[in-house]
């Protein structure tokens, strides 16, 4: 079997990012470009609704106990991009003028920047502790968008483990179950979407997939792996492009302090199905489906060094071939073509020409194999990095011509098998410079390999391909009579059995 590779983006791309805070001059509220993290901002007053310049803002990200300080400007406002997705996080507001005021269980999302209006208080109580429901807490949209936080991805019944039966929820999406479950935007054709991962554009570039995805059937990525994920319908900001339909934004889950793991496995096989349909005795299948999976993550260096990582394997016993040979069980049988018949050619092949036909196919085995690995390491108070590696390896067989017609038949050699191999890097590097400047180095590579050829090898490019035999339902001109004959297309033969 061969395939043909495509490499895109061989060479590193490095994309520099900058933000500024809003200038002190300025009422207009400011949202911050994200792509892959997200914002914190607000504004700060007192008593009696003046703005407080110069009061202590601390952000403190509880999983990891990352942190970051600045002060508000001159209209009471504060902002801090380049924060991980979720929390929960603790804003720490202090003055010498009025009490300390901490908020906690903050939580941040994609596509949108969390705001803050807090009011202080004067007296003599030395702190003020609330909740982020109790404040008043807005989100700031960048644009058309719906943002699918960690609970949604846990609690939402998803029977494919895919985000498509996440963001399905939102009406501007469409699922077609006929294409491959393809996904349109707006109405638009699914060619016309993008897909990002930690900021990795990993978009089916070639054009081919209608899943959108480099894959040809499945997540490049575990779906346990998922964190967030976003669907942007136009984003203002200047790292999106490439699309007209919509932007699916993925990002993945990270370390923490605390070391957390899980694992799933799901079963099933012909065996568990029942064996009557309105009373009347049904064939077994004979499939066995199997999907399993695991994470787990935690620290390396506490407060300094964490790691992430999962792993998803699918052997799906795939579609059952309901057309066959009559006598062997078949929900279609052809009338031209019995089990001892189609046994006895296989054998002739094997012992005459040396040629596997591998039987008949009762069933198309889909395959994958996704893992997932990632760093986060915190170089200082205002310098983080990120470092994301994935990999995807899917094989699927699926019908050979001869079964869109009854009138020939093929063996499971000549079925096809389609998948494909990506391979993702990323890193990315977040600095603060000052209150008002802080820059995003990022750098990625994605590799995709497509795997396409006949299950028993020897394809046409090949330096000894391996002829294609039909057997096919002709009329013999003779006496009329009409039964099975074998088509050898690089002789061009054709023989009466």
């Amino acid at each position: 079997m061969n395939g043909f590779r495509k490499n895109y983006m061989g060479a590193a791309k490095a994309l520099l990012l900058l933000t500024s805070s809003v200038p002190a001059m300025m009422v207009v509220q400011q949202v911050e470009a994200q792509q892959t993290t997200s914002a914190i901002q607000g504004a700060v007053t007192s008593p009696n609704g003046d703005a407080v310049s110069g009061a202590r803002v601390t952000i403190t990200n509880t999983r990891t106990g990352r942190s970051a300080t600045g002060t508000t400007a001159g209209q009471g406002r504060f902002s801090f991009s380049g924060l991980e997705v979720g929390g929960p996080y603790t804003v720490l507001i202090e003055s010498d003028r009025y009490q300390t005021e901490q908020i906690e269980g903050v939580f941040i999302s994609l596509s949108s920047a969390t705001n803050l209006n807090i009011q202080l208080s004067s007296g003599d109580i030395e702190e003020i502790v609330i909740t982020a429901a109790a404040s008043v807490v807005t989100q700031l949209a960048l644009g058309p968008s719906a943002a699918f936080g960690l609970d949604t991805l846990e609690n939402f019944p998803s029977i494919d483990r895919d985000i498509r039966d996440m963001i399905r929820i939102d009406p501007r999406v469409t699922i077609d179950g006929g294409n491959n479950d393809s996904i349109s935007c707006l109405g638009g054709n699914n060619r016309f979407n993008s897909f990002t991962i930690d900021g990795v554009r990993t978009s089916d570039s070639f054009g081919l997939n209608a899943s959108g995805f480099p894959s040809r059937n499945n997540m490049p990525i575990p779906f346990d792996a998922v964190r967030e994920t976003a669907v942007e319908f136009a984003p203002f900001d200047v790292e999106y492009g490439s699309f007209t339909g919509c932007n699916i934004n993925v990002v993945t889950k990270s370390g923490d302090n605390e070391f957390h793991g899980s694992a799933f496995g799901v079963f099933n096989s012909g065996g568990l199905t029942g064996s009557k349909i309105d009373g009347r005795q049904a064939r077994e299948g004979g499939f066995r489906d199997w999907n399993w999976g695991a994470t787990l993550g935690g620290p390396i260096i506490k407060d300094k060094l964490w790691f992430f990582g999962a792993y998803e394997e699918v052997q799906d016993g795939g579609v059952i071939v309901d057309t066959g040979p009559s006598g062997a069980g078949f929900a279609q049988e052809l009338d031209f073509l019995t089990e001892a018949m189609a046994d006895s050619i296989a054998n002739t092949l094997e012992t005459v020409y040396d040629r596997d036909t591998l039987g008949v196919a009762r069933n198309l085995p889909d395959e994958s194999r996704r893992i997932l690995g990632r760093l986060d390491w915190q170089i200082t108070d205002d310098h983080r990095a990120s470092f994301t590696y994935s990999r995807l390896r899917e094989e699927r067989q699926d019908p050979d011509d001869a079964f869109t017609r009854f009138t020939d038949f093929t063996f499971l050699d000549n079925f096809e098998i389609e998948g494909s191999e990506t391979e993702s890097y990323s890193a990315r590097v977040f600095s603060n410079w000052t209150d008002n400047f802080s820059t995003e180095i990022r750098a990625s590579r994605i590799d995709i390999t497509d795997i396409q050829g006949p299950v028993g090898g020897g394809e046409a490019q090949d330096a000894n391909p391996i002829p294609r035999i039909e057997i096919l339902n002709v009329v013999n001109p003779a006496n009329g009579a009409s039964g099975p004959s074998l088509v050898a297309p690089v002789s061009a033969a054709l023989r009466t059995i």
